[in-house]
């Protein structure tokens, strides 16, 4: 299949899926409707559709603080590696630009993993008597 032909067909998808919330019921259900034969015509993924719309749109989200130890700065770079957004340093404050499902998504996972190596640190130092 011609990848212009393909893309147009998403773009297509993009637009009736953001008409499928409109008030007017009989214009949703059409929309709804087009949406479907749309994606299985072009053998287009729901996941793609969401990905265009979220891509389309800039989010900064606040990820905590980021101190001065290079593992916390190590993490964030891997995870904005991984999930394709920014790591921004702005004063003691460590924030992710990029789309909004990613942002959440690198704000969570950078949350959840310096809460865990901050833990086992913690318990590593009790060990050695610090």
């Amino acid at each position: 299949m011609d990848p212009r032909r393909r893309e147009k067909a998403l773009d297509r998808a993009v637009k009736l899926w953001l008409r499928a919330d409109s008030s007017n019921a009989h214009e949703a259900d059409l929309s709804r409707k087009r949406f479907t034969e749309v994606l299985e015509k072009y053998g287009i993924a729901p996941e793609e559709v969401d990905e265009r719309i979220d891509a389309g749109q800039r989010a900064v989200e606040d990820a905590g603080p980021l101190g001065e130890d290079f593992w916390q700065v190590r993490i964030a770079l891997a995870v904005s590696d991984r999930t394709g957004c920014r790591a921004v340093r702005k004063g003691e404050r460590l924030f992710f630009e990029g789309s909004p499902k990613r942002t959440r998504r690198a704000a969570a996972a950078y949350a959840s993993l310096a809460l865990d190596v901050e833990r086992a640190c913690v318990g590593a130092y009790a060990a050695y008597g610090h």
